[in-house]
């Protein structure tokens, strides 16, 4: 019940507006409802409450992110890291934004870090396997791939929707391909065609 929620938070701060939580918070709900501007206004009155608030800046990072404001979203996420080294999600967008900047190896060094907060796992995999493309490293983009594939199936807590696990098994047709292997890359295009028709160039790879 966002709406609900918001009035209530929203109410708080009136009662008690020293609370950095109450302003964090309301930047969350409006964060959902995809109010980026609202929910910068309430996570930076959040750091100037608590100027070591890591999840605000880590929130911070994550709109600036999304908005292509990349050295914006390294500075929030910086902040965020030196605040909470435990929160591993920060790590992940971290390498996003090296990704963004092609410095490969710093990419998956983050994604790596990444890897031990469970809801970001599965994409981390998948994003060191298209940094390891990038890098010519194809037999460890498979592998890469293949764990993302592999974690996906058995940990629920890391499931992968249906959108990330065609990427994954694309990407790890393209390394297959890279590696000369033509009837590994033409069992993924099938089993991704049988899916979801046109995805990306499937059918003319098929």
């Amino acid at each position: 019940q966002t709406e609900e929620a918001l009035k209530d938070f929203l109410m708080l701060i009136k009662l008690a507006p020293y609370e950095s939580d109450n302003y964090y918070n309301t930047g969350l709900l409006f964060k959902d409802k995809q109010k980026s501007g609202k929910a910068i206004n309430y996570f930076k009155k959040a750091i100037e409450i608590d100027q070591r608030h890591a999840g605000a800046y880590l929130n911070l990072g994550i709109i600036m992110f999304n908005s292509k404001r990349y050295k914006e979203a390294k500075y929030y996420l910086d902040q965020a890291m030196k605040f909470d080294e435990n929160n591993f999600i920060t790590y992940f967008y971290l390498g996003k934004i090296a990704k963004e900047a092609r410095d490969y190896i710093t990419a998956v060094e983050f994604f790596e870090k990444s890897l031990r907060e469970k809801t970001v796992k599965v994409k981390a995999l998948i994003e060191r396997g298209i940094c390891f493309i990038a890098l010519q490293q194809f037999d460890t983009a498979i592998t890469e791939f293949e764990k993302a594939i592999t974690t996906s199936e058995k940990d629920s807590e890391c499931r992968g929707s249906e959108q990330q696990m065609l990427y994954a098994r694309y990407f790890l047709a393209m390394a297959y391909e890279s590696i000369r292997n033509p009837d590994k890359a033409i069992e993924l295009w099938t089993f991704i065609n049988s899916i979801k028709k046109n995805f990306k160039d499937v059918p003319d790879k098929l």
